[in-house]
């Protein structure tokens, strides 16, 4: 079977969506399809070697590499040569069939989220405010009071207590985590498999600072994740 860059690229979305492994599994499997050769398919990294590169102690990458089997993602083998390393051999079909189940519930969950077909009120229920409407498809739908409201029933002038926009620092928190996210995938866009391990470290904690960081100055979002995850940087 011949491995395509894209069967590596799908290898590294799928990590990031199976629920049992955890960030450390998700670094070593990660470290595990950048050493695969596609020509050769060799990939027989030592436990050494991907512990100094994670930053891990070599138990932990031990109990990742059973978790990784436990899933099926992987088939480990010890060969007599290489310092008597393990060699170890990613399961493509594994990794295409959980990426399918991924595709199936995706698409069932954007079917489910669009209107609803059950009947509407075709007019406001009794105790509604009511109050002028700016949709083309509800007033052709009559869902407006048939005569002018009165002083008593006028909606209240507009105040920023009733707005229910959002407010102007969730949308810079918004503009920010923007920023750093392009920034990053800037940064990474030619080294997918790397980029993919970098996606899976970030944690809810790291993206927060991050977000954070680059609220107070633009370009510092991207730099405190480098720092976080200890990536050389200029």
């Amino acid at each position: 079977m011949a491995i395509r860059r894209l069967d590596t690229l799908l290898a590294l979305k799928v990590l990031t969506l199976v629920p049992e492994l955890n960030a450390s599994d998700r670094r070593v499997a990660g470290a595990l399809l950048e050493h695969f050769n596609r020509n050769t398919a060799q990939c027989d990294p030592g436990l050494p070697r991907i512990a100094d590169l994670l930053g891990l102690s070599t138990r932990t990458v031990m109990r990742s590499n059973r978790r990784l089997e436990a899933a099926r993602l992987f088939k480990k083998t010890r060969h007599g040569g290489r310092s008597h390393r393990n060699s170890y051999e990613p399961n493509w079909a594994r990794f295409q069939e959980l990426e399918g189940v991924w595709r199936e519930k995706f698409n069932h969950k954007s079917r489910m989220s669009k209107e609803s077909l059950l009947p509407r009120q075709d007019c406001h229920v009794d105790g509604d405010i009511a109050g002028a409407q700016t949709c083309d498809t509800n007033l052709l739908k009559a869902t407006y009071p048939k005569t002018p409201p009165t002083k008593e029933n006028r909606r209240p002038p507009y105040s920023r207590e009733n707005s229910t926009t959002p407010s102007s620092s969730d949308a810079a928190r918004v503009a920010a985590e923007r920023r750093w996210t392009t920034a990053l995938h800037n940064q990474f866009a030619a080294q997918p498999r790397t980029y993919g391990e970098v996606i899976a470290a970030i944690n809810e904690s790291i993206s927060s600072g991050a977000t954070e960081a680059e609220m107070h100055k633009r370009g510092a979002g991207i730099i405190y994740i480098l720092n976080q995850l200890r990536i050389p940087h200029r």
